[in-house]
């Protein structure tokens, strides 16, 4: 995965950790990118990101993992990006 890693450590320094309207990212969405990092086995720099976002305790697990394909169920507890309901 190319990605700027400057770029995205300057990001999840400066984003904020919420945001008011729905598909605004927040630096939890980008330390989710921790997993690009992880994914190109850089695991030192991908952990602090991931940590934190486990750290936060804003987000769970869903009880099954097809609730994350429901329609119904969008936006739920597992989601880090949310999208707007139509």
């Amino acid at each position: 995965m190319a990605f700027d890693e400057a770029d995205l450590q300057y990001s999840v320094a400066n984003v904020p950790t919420s945001q008011a309207g729905c598909g605004r990212p927040t630096n939890m969405l980008l330390s989710s990118s921790g997993r690009s990092l992880y994914v190109s086995e850089k695991w030192t720099d991908a952990k602090p990101l991931l940590d934190d976002i486990i750290a936060s305790n804003k987000y769970t697990l869903m009880p099954s993992f097809t609730d994350n394909f429901v329609a119904a169920k969008r936006n739920n507890a597992e989601s880090v990006l949310k999208f707007h309901t139509v």
